[in-house]
């Protein structure tokens, strides 16, 4: 079962991965229908992106962290602790043919701190699915692949797309 899910999965992220830096489909297309902060229901997740196509920022659900594409981002803890977030490529397919919009949110490397504990990992979500005709909710899936330490090991369903909704909560 894990290898037919890899080898559906493997072909995405060479495809994804092929693509130079943030925006894949730059030039003519209009992306004032995807532009603005996506929320995700159920989930901490949050994207930006701005009217020429690019992820500005995301919310990362591990510790809620605002990261920027290919920035580190330190945050202070609630008991004080510093955590850290090594953040790479944010690459973007916008299809407005068929209102179909791709995000990949690559965390390269993250240590967090809380107490007594450290995480310390990476972590790649990429989203894909239909933005609605009026362009307030996005429709789709998450894949996550990760790698947070013995402790915490992605187990083998970690690998399927599980479905997530996002709404336009801000232009």
């Amino acid at each position: 079962m894990k290898l037919k899910t890899l080898l559906l999965i493997i072909p995405l992220f060479c495809a994804i991965g092929c693509q130079p830096g943030n925006v894949t489909n730059p030039g003519d297309t209009d992306h004032s229908k995807i532009a603005g902060t996506w929320k995700a229901e159920k989930s901490l997740w949050q994207i930006v992106i701005t009217e020429d196509g690019l992820v500005k920022s995301a919310v990362f659900p591990m510790g809620e962290a605002t990261v920027i594409p290919n920035e580190t981002t330190y945050i202070t803890m609630k008991d004080d602790t510093k955590s850290s977030y090594r953040s790479g490529d944010f690459p973007l397919v916008y299809d407005p043919k068929h209102s179909e919009l791709e995000v990949t949110i690559m965390i390269e490397e993250f240590h967090i701190r809380f107490l007594d504990n450290r995480i310390d990992g990476n972590h790649e979500a990429v989203f894909f699915g239909e933005i609605s005709d009026d362009g307030t909710t996005w429709d789709g899936s998450v894949v996550e692949i990760f790698d947070y330490g013995p402790r915490l090991p992605q187990g083998e369903e970690g690998i399927m797309p599980v479905p997530i909704k996002f709404t336009k909560v801000s232009n």
